[in-house]
């Protein structure tokens, strides 16, 4: 039944020349941006982030919270030869009404590598991560995003007009001999070569996305059972962008997911699962409507979305073997200066399974300043 969906949703795309993607999080994302040529000069980055995100949720598989403060991650860098950027920072986080205050204060420090003509570049240290990778929500959480927003590890990205590409490792915890903990890490991969696109800018977009969760070792103490699990999104993106209309883009896209857990005794009872994910996205100037359709059979993952999944975050005695949702996502997003971003999204949700109506919304206050000195 999944794939006969996925090829009506092909076919019909093709046809109606429309076009597509996932929920767009770019103002959410951090990017370190500098122009390869500034040798000898310096950087200042600052990117400021207020968030209100209000899950009223009342099902038995995410239950509602808000995530309410904000965050800044000011950044000095220092153009050590053509394309090579050396910066150092401090991010800082306050959850409101959090004590302290202050509840995350994080030294951050890049190494980054650019070949700004080819749209090249490899990070190590502070990655561009978290909604920065453009992962679907069955893989990738938006509240993982605003809660794990810093990465550390290594990436290679290409970021140019006909390909988006980006792999990572996320090292989370390190460790020594005997360490009572176990050590823990992310990887990542999303691809998406843009194979086609006309004159009338209908473009066609395949897309590969692939996550792997791993917590365990040699050394530790700990008498935690191996955790590896692995998540695949495989899909294709249509995008109609116009230029004379009322409507400016107009979208679809569609991805089987699958899950793959090779530990005997990790994060969730069942081991193997699929699911398809469908979108489609019309948008005007500043406003945008987005249906999402999600349905699957025993799948999990160790970053998405709860409450897509099979296998309860909030009651570990609720599983349910398939599930199918319908998203309605009324979306606003305003640039209010050159550096300044206003996101507001309400996002009704129907479960089919048990007839349950939920919804989310949130507001998101971006400020960015990028200058060379």
């Amino acid at each position: 039944m999944i794939k006969s969906r996925l090829l009506i949703l092909v076919v019909c795309s093709v046809f109606s020349n429309i076009a597509s993607a996932q929920l767009n999080n770019l103002a959410l994302s951090d990017e370190w941006l500098f122009n390869e040529n500034d040798t000898g000069r310096f950087q200042l980055h600052v990117n400021h982030l207020g968030y209100l995100r209000n899950t009223e949720y009342f099902n038995s598989f995410e239950l509602g919270r808000t995530l309410f403060g904000q965050q800044l991650h000011p950044r000095i860098g220092y153009v050590a030869a053509k394309g090579i950027l050396l910066q150092g920072g401090v991010f800082l986080r306050s959850d409101f009404g959090a004590i302290p205050n202050i509840n995350q204060i994080q030294p951050t420090l890049t190494v980054k590598l650019l070949n700004e003509k080819a749209g090249r570049s490899f990070l190590f240290g502070t990655l561009e991560g978290a909604l920065a990778h453009r992962l679907i929500e069955p893989l990738f959480d938006i509240s993982q995003g605003i809660e794990n927003r810093i990465e550390n590890g290594a990436q290679f990205k290409v970021n140019n007009k006909k390909l988006f590409f980006d792999t990572w490792v996320n090292w989370q915890r390190y460790i020594t001999k005997g360490s009572p903990h176990q050590e823990q890490f992310q990887a990542g991969l999303n691809l998406a070569p843009v194979i086609y696109e006309s004159k009338s800018q209908l473009s066609i977009t395949p897309i590969l996305q692939a996550t792997a969760f791993h917590r365990g070792g040699q050394i530790d103490a700990s008498d935690s059972p191996l955790v590896m699990i692995f998540n695949l999104a495989g899909g294709v993106a249509f995008k109609q962008i116009y230029t004379t209309s009322i409507v400016r883009e107009v979208s679809l896209s569609g991805y089987f997911t699958k899950l793959e857990e090779t530990s005997s005794n990790g994060l969730f009872s069942v081991k193997s699962g699929l699911g398809f994910y469908q979108n489609f996205f019309i948008k005007s100037k500043s406003l945008g409507l987005m249906l999402s359709y999600w349905e699957s059979n025993n799948f999990n993952s160790a970053l998405g979305a709860p409450v897509l999944m099979s296998q309860s975050a909030s009651l570990s005695n609720v599983f349910s073997k398939k599930r199918q949702l319908l998203f309605v996502r009324l979306l606003y997003e305003k640039s209010l200066s050159n550096n300044f971003q206003l996101v507001a999204r309400v996002e009704p949700l129907y479960d089919f399974t048990t007839s349950l109506l939920d919804y989310s919304m949130s507001v998101y206050l971006c400020y960015r300043i990028n200058r060379s000195f």
